[in-house]
Formats: C-alpha cells, sequence, structure tokens
C-alpha cells in the first residue's frame, strides 16, 4: 500500500495529463477563420461525428441504436450503449452533447492514468521502474516524428488506440476501455480472496461488455495463457489440480463470463441483420505493417526489449505475466479479425511496465552519471509524436479545413433541423454533410459515414450524380422516392458538386442563411 502523499501526487499528474488535452480544443475555437465554427475534433473527426449522433439517439430517448447513415431504416440493437448513455445524461443535464462528450473523455482519461498505475503498482514493487513506467504512460509515444521525413506515419501518429495519451485526447471509450483493462490486469495478478477477483474481473468484463467488447479479449488470452504458464513452470503440465489451482483463473474466467455475453450478442446482431452485417463487413481496421508498430512504439520498446533480453523478468510472477501480455496482444494485431487495429488497445501498458523494468536496470549497472542523461532522452525522444498529434489537428482548424470546421450557415442550418425536423426523417446532403446531420438531428441521411452506410461507395456516387446534375430526371424522382427523402440540405459542400440541380424545385425552402438552404417536402 502506497502512502496517500503518493497517491495524491499520481492523482494529481493524471488530472493534469487528462486536463492538458482539452488545451488543444480550447485553442482551436478561437482560432478557426472567421466565418467558420469548429466541430469539437481534432483527431479523426468522422468517427467523432458518429459517436456524437449515437448520443443524439439517447437523447430522444432511444436504448437501441440505430444506423442513421444507412438511409433506410435498419432496425434497432444494443449496442453503442456507452453513448447513448452519454446521450440520455446530456438531456438530464441539460448539457451540449459536445460538452458532455469532452467531460466524458477528460474522466475516462483521469480513471484511466489512475487504473494503469494502480496495476503497476501491483506489479512493478520497486518505486523507480513504477515511477519510470507511469512516466512512459502518461506522456510517452514512439519515433514516427523521426520517420515522417523519409514518408512513413508509424503507428504513434496515425492509431490513436495505441499511445495512451492520444487515447485519452482522441474519445472517451478508449481511455474508460484501457481503464477496465487495466483494473483487470491487476485482479488477474493480485492475490486478493479468490470471490474479490472473481466479482471485480466480472465487473471488468461487464464494463467492457458496455463500451468496448473485443477489448477483453487480450485480458482473457493473457490471463489464461499466464495461469496455464505459472502452473506448468515445474514441468507440472499433467497436475490439473495445480493448473486449476492458479490465483489467475478467478479474476479471468470472471471477465469471460462478464464480457461473453455482449461478445455472442454482437456477433448475432452483425450476422442476423442484413444491414448491420453490410455496416460489419465494411468496418475494415487493418493493422499496419510491423515496422510501423516498431518506430510507434519507439524507445519504450526498446528497453522492454532490453527487459527481457536481460532473462531475470522471467523470476518474478508479475513481469511473467507483462511478457505473456504483451506476447498475446502482439498476435492478435494479425489476427483474422477485421478490427486487429483495435488490439493495440492497452498494449502499452505492459510495454510501459517492461520499459520501466529495462531503464531500472540499467541505472543499476551505470553511473548516475551515464545512466541519466539516457533516461532523460529517453523520455525527451517519447513526446514529439504526441505534440505532432496535437499540432496537426491545430493547424486544421486554424486553415479552416472543412473536416474539423463547418460554415457558419451549416451550423445555423443543423441546429434548425434539430429544433424541427422529425424524428427519423431522411435529409437529402452531400456525404461530407451527412456525416455531420445525425450528429446535429435526429434525422437519418442517404449516405456519410463510410462504414455506417451499407454499400457506402456507391451511395456516394448516387449522391454526387444527384447534385451534379449527371441523372436523369426520371432517374433522380425514383432515387427520391426509394430514399424517402424528406430535406434536402443545400449548403456549400452540395454546391461544389455542381449547379442547382433541376429536381430540387420540387420541394420548398423552409430555411436559408449564409449559403445554405434547407427544403422540405414529400419526394415527387
Amino acid at each position: 500500500m502506497k502512502s496517500r502523499t503518493e497517491w495524491l501526487l499520481i492523482g494529481l499528474a493524471s488530472a493534469g495529463v487528462a486536463s492538458i488535452t482539452l488545451v488543444p480544443y480550447v485553442a482551436a475555437a478561437g482560432l478557426v477563420p472567421a466565418g467558420r465554427t469548429f466541430s469539437g475534433f481534432l483527431i479523426n473527426p468522422v468517427d467523432g461525428y458518429s459517436y456524437l449522433s449515437k448520443m443524439q439517439q439517447g437523447l430522444n430517448g432511444a436504448w437501441g441504436f440505430t444506423l442513421p447513415y444507412a438511409g433506410a431504416p435498419s432496425g434497432s440493437a444494443g449496442i453503442f450503449l456507452f453513448y447513448l448513455a452519454l446521450g440520455h445524461l446530456a438531456g438530464v443535464l441539460n448539457l451540449p452533447l459536445l460538452t458532455v462528450y469532452h467531460g466524458a473523455r477528460l474522466l475516462a482519461g483521469f480513471l484511466m492514468f489512475l487504473s494503469i498505475y494502480a496495476f503497476l503498482d501491483e506489479v512493478l514493487l520497486d518505486r523507480l521502474p513504477r515511477l519510470m513506467a507511469f512516466a512512459f504512460v502518461l506522456a510517452g509515444s514512439g519515433l514516427g516524428w523521426l520517420a515522417i521525413a523519409i514518408g512513413i506515419q508509424a503507428s504513434d501518429l496515425m492509431v490513436p488506440e495505441s499511445i495512451p495519451f492520444v487515447t485519452s485526447f482522441t474519445n472517451p471509450h478508449f481511455p474508460l476501455a484501457v481503464a477496465l483493462v487495466a483494473l483487470g490486469a491487476k485482479s488477474i495478478v493480485s492475490e486478493d480472496r479468490w470471490g474479490v477477483r472473481m466479482a471485480i474481473g466480472l465487473a471488468v468484463g461487464l464494463g467492457l461488455g458496455m463500451v468496448l467488447p473485443f477489448a477483453a479479449v487480450p485480458l482473457i488470452g493473457a490471463g489464461g495463457v499466464w495461469a496455464v504458464w505459472e502452473g506448468g513452470r515445474k514441468r507440472k503440465w499433467t497436475d490439473i489440480r495445480m493448473l486449476l489451482r492458479q490465483p489467475a483463473w478467478p479474476s479471468t474466467v470472471g471477465v469471460a463470463l462478464g464480457a461473453a455475453p455482449w461478445l455472442v450478442y454482437d456477433y448475432w446482431v452483425v450476422t442476423s441483420n442484413p444491414v448491420f452485417a453490410i455496416w460489419n463487413a465494411q468496418n475494415l481496421t487493418p493493422s499496419p505493417p510491423v515496422w510501423d508498430y516498431v518506430l510507434g512504439f519507439g524507445l519504450v520498446l526498446i528497453w522492454a526489449v532490453y527487459a527481457i533480453y536481460r532473462g531475470d523478468v522471467f523470476q518474478d510472477r508479475g513481469s511473467r505475466f507483462l511478457v505473456v501480455w504483451l506476447t498475446v496482444n502482439c498476435l492478435l494485431l494479425y489476427a483474422p479479425f477485421n478490427l486487429q487495429r483495435r488490439f493495440s488497445l492497452g498494449l502499452f501498458v505492459p510495454l510501459a511496465a517492461l520499459a520501466g523494468i529495462g531503464v531500472a536496470r540499467w541505472v543499476g549497472q551505470h553511473t548516475k552519471r551515464t545512466a541519466w542523461p539516457v533516461i532523460a532522452l529517453s523520455l525527451i525522444m517519447s513526446l514529439p509524436s504526441n505534440g505532432l498529434v496535437i499540432a496537426a489537428g491545430l493547424a486544421s482548424a486554424a486553415s479552416g479545413s472543412p473536416l474539423v470546421t463547418e460554415s457558419v450557415g451549416e451550423a445555423r442550418a443543423f441546429g434548425w433541423l434539430g429544433e424541427h425536423a422529425e424524428p427519423g426523417a431522411v435529409v437529402l446532403a452531400a456525404p461530407e454533410t451527412g456525416i455531420r446531420l445525425p450528429a446535429y438531428a435526429p434525422v437519418r441521411v442517404v449516405a456519410g459515414h463510410p462504414f455506417e452506410t451499407p454499400q457506402a461507395a456507391d451511395r456516394s456516387s448516387q449522391l454526387e450524380a444527384m447534385f451534379d446534375g449527371s441523372l436523369t430526371s426520371g432517374m433522380a424522382e425514383r432515387l427520391l422516392l426509394d430514399w424517402d427523402v424528406s430535406y434536402v440540405f443545400y449548403g456549400p459542400r452540395e454546391r461544389a458538386l455542381g449547379s442547382v440541380p433541376f429536381w430540387i424545385s420540387g420541394f420548398t425552402m423552409v430555411f436559408e442563411d449564409v449559403g445554405v438552404t434547407i427544403y422540405a417536402g414529400a419526394a415527387p
């Protein structure tokens, strides 16, 4: 048990770093050019709008998720409950969705850092490796910043799940999932009463099932493999009782029992519902090449490999778990699974812990005069990639990039639809507008999100043809009927596709402001 002072300092450091991630968002709002508004997202805005669209459904009372980017009704399913719950919370608190979103992100980031330290405290009994590991977790990254010059974009610059700081900067559910994984890992290696460990594991599994179900898979795999390894270390692989008595089992089984119903349900949803099945088939996030991860984990990986190479990590049960967790997680990065890249979530935790061990071993073998400059350089060189991620987002905001900003007219039009559009009404808009609309209003769009729109490429091509005037009147009218269009959003993104389409005369103008017009009426 650590002193209250140490935990207070760890809490302050965790809260401080989590709070730092809010600063760029506040700064971005003041950097956007006149006539434009900041979207509220500096990294992966496409998914950011998707999260807000889920919260929008919760705000309107839903506990079942429907695909707002599918055009036709998709049916509802009990998935994305975390964001639906945030939407309900926004309604109770009477706060804007974006405020609740970033509030949840800050709290989840704080909990993530605190939970990771609790895990490190369990496996790293000595202060130096523990504090070094936590320093890497708080602000460390890889060497991707060095590889940009040769045209390589390493994982620390493009896979936000892989770096804790960027994880806390990106969205709420990534850091919350890492926090749960860290608590689950802590319970696996702890020696508390088996009932306590089982209860914690079950709670972690249930939590991950609600937030990010597949994040439980590496934890379950690592716990199971470690239990078998520990039970058979003295060549007693045939002693079933020895294997079953391993303290890792209660927590591991608890995580599996808690997460399994969610995993089974999610699989059933994406295989039995045709619309969700198409979405799942399009939802591909493969891992980048191995060397991208090597660069992306950088010096933290080098220190971890050094610790393993030294070999003495195998003398300690907690360190052996770190090696197993790292190995299982790395193998899953290239498993035959649509979301390979997502398995990098939480991988930095065992890497940082092993790196802390490696640093401590180095310090023990060298004088302070030679050792500490190397340590300081390792920390300093781990910082720039995180800075580049933030700088890229700020540069986009300052330039008025349409990826992270909207025109004032668009923002007002989104607000009008939020107040006047009937829930479930279909809005016809360019795909770049379509990704935003369900985040601000309880509407559906014909196309928007590249994964959540069935046959997204074909649907986007049809939309572009609708707005560039290349369709015949008969084809345009048929599509308007098929899509059951209630509103047409005509703004700068639609205007960029061509001249005002002829079929828009069949609708009635109901809103106009600074280059944006909204038309309403039944499809012809």
